[in-house]
């Protein structure tokens, strides 16, 4: 569980780096289609952020996920990088 979960937050962390390097160059579409495709919550990444039993983290964790709105997106994903 712990490499698989290694491997999960390494996707992810990979994933927001390509969306903040497409963001400068205006590139907003292809950081759309990266969050879209590659931040999704999975059955199996929501297993391993529940299993945390950190509520606080669970909250501000997902929220980029819920959202649907770019600016409450990206705010959330920087609270979520901040924790």
């Amino acid at each position: 569980m712990k490499q698989l979960s290694l491997a999960i937050m390494r996707n992810y962390l990979d994933a927001v780096r390509r969306i903040i390097e497409a963001m400068p160059t205006d590139q907003f579409e292809h950081a759309s289609h990266i969050a879209s495709n590659d931040l999704v919550l999975t059955k199996q990444m929501k297993r391993m952020r529940d299993s945390l039993n950190n509520k606080s983290f669970t909250k501000i964790g997902s929220a980029f996920q819920r959202s649907g709105d770019t600016q409450r997106s990206l705010q959330a994903l920087n609270e979520t990088m901040a924790y």
